[in-house]
């Protein structure tokens, strides 16, 4: 067994509250990226610069989260 982590087993992202409207996602003690509120009270993934990832909208920072992790394990699969 390998000693080092492939992304596919990488933990969950966590949604962590910096603002009313902007959530740091978290893995490993590390931020990602950015959930961020629209004005239409939907949140964004964003990237760590504030650029929007993808074209998807979500209900709450913690879908946000979901997703990234979503987007993290498919990464790892992708790789050889």
């Amino acid at each position: 067994m390998s000693a080092t982590r492939s992304k596919a087993d990488a933990p969950p992202v966590t949604a962590r509250r910096v603002t009313p409207d902007a959530y740091q996602l978290v893995r490993d003690k590390e931020i990602v990226a950015l959930a961020l509120l629209l004005t239409n009270d939907r949140w964004i993934h964003a990237d760590l610069d504030g650029r929007q990832m993808g074209t998807e909208t979500y209900p709450t920072p913690r879908a946000v989260a979901a997703a990234a992790s979503k987007r993290v394990i498919e990464a790892g699969k992708r790789e050889p």
